[in-house]
């Protein structure tokens, strides 16, 4: 085995170019390998939202009736879709936890759609808001975005652990805490 050893390392310390070059040749053709043929785990599974948002961003300073108008606009369009059981907006507030204001958001809405059960709708909830997305691509004034509702890991109850020792004073009759 030494022998083997050897022989491999005469061979590459001869060849040094060719030896380096063939393991830098083989590190880019093992990253390629690995970005095509390896697949990353999902450790938590999608699921289909019950609601979605439409946030509404409107340009700074605009008048909340304005955006009340604009608000109003965008839920007309809507009821087309079977598969939202109801809607509603929220004009002058945000759902971003970083907008801070204590007086409101006058040129902010949220637009809540609210999907029907699962087993009711005609198609699944990705394709309407995919389809309420595009709906909404052209409509000028403000900023559209639309979100699913967001869902994290599923978490239970903190684990509290208490541990007391007992400490014997002098005698074993009389245990103290």
């Amino acid at each position: 085995m030494l022998v083997q050893y050897e022989k491999a390392l005469r061979l590459c310390l001869r060849h040094r170019k060719l030896s380096i070059g063939s393991t830098v040749l083989l590190l880019i053709v093992m990253f390629i390998l690995y970005g095509k043929l390896i697949t990353v785990p999902s450790f938590f599974r999608t699921f289909e939202p019950r609601q979605a948002n439409i946030n509404v961003n409107m340009p700074v300073g605009t008048n909340i009736d304005r955006t009340n108008e604009f608000t109003k606009n965008l839920e007309s369009k809507l009821p087309q879709y079977k598969d939202i059981e109801y809607y509603i907006g929220n004009v002058g507030s945000s759902n971003n936890p970083l907008d801070f204001s204590g007086e409101g958001i006058p040129n902010k809405s949220t637009i809540t759609m609210n999907f029907v059960d699962k087993d009711k709708r005609e198609r699944s909830s990705f394709e309407t808001i995919e389809m309420v997305r595009k709906s909404l691509e052209n409509v000028a004034g403000g900023d559209i975005e639309i979100q699913k509702q967001t869902m994290g890991p599923p978490v239970g109850p903190p684990i509290n652990i208490e541990i007391s020792v007992m400490i014997l004073k002098n005698s074993d009759r009389y245990p103290t805490r």
